[in-house]
């Protein structure tokens, strides 16, 4: 199976919600990237995992801006899948991390190790 990645933004007011609705291909992989450039602080980043179609255990979720710098400073590595599959919510204060400030970039969103044809959704909260 083709990987497809469906990018959405929306924005209402000050926040902008950017969602990546990710199908991986036969090696577990699948990428998309942002027509739309963004800029701001990133505040907050979920990724869910698909109740029908889990990834596996341990797959990784990387967002790149135009430079190829992981907006996520690796804390989107090692997700829990399969059985263990859960819903992350990553913050300044739960990653331990300085929050990201991105300017007029484009957002790549890189998943691996998710299993074939498995699914997820990615929100990013930019404000």
């Amino acid at each position: 199976m083709a990987a497809s990645c469906t990018i959405v933004s929306n924005k209402q007011k000050e926040v902008e919600k950017i969602s990546f609705d990710w199908t991986a291909d036969s090696d577990g992989d699948c990428s998309g990237k942002s027509t739309a450039t963004f800029s701001g602080c990133i505040k907050r980043v979920v990724i869910i995992p698909d109740d029908t179609d889990t990834p596996t255990d341990q797959y990784d979720v990387v967002i790149n801006d135009d430079d190829g710098i992981d907006v996520l400073a690796g804390a989107g590595a090692d997700c829990p899948g399969g059985t263990n599959a859960a819903t992350l919510h990553l913050t300044p204060v739960t990653t331990k991390k300085v929050e990201t400030l991105i300017c007029n970039t484009k957002l790549t969103l890189q998943v691996s190790n998710a299993g074939d044809s498995k699914k997820g959704k990615v929100y990013v909260f930019i404000r």
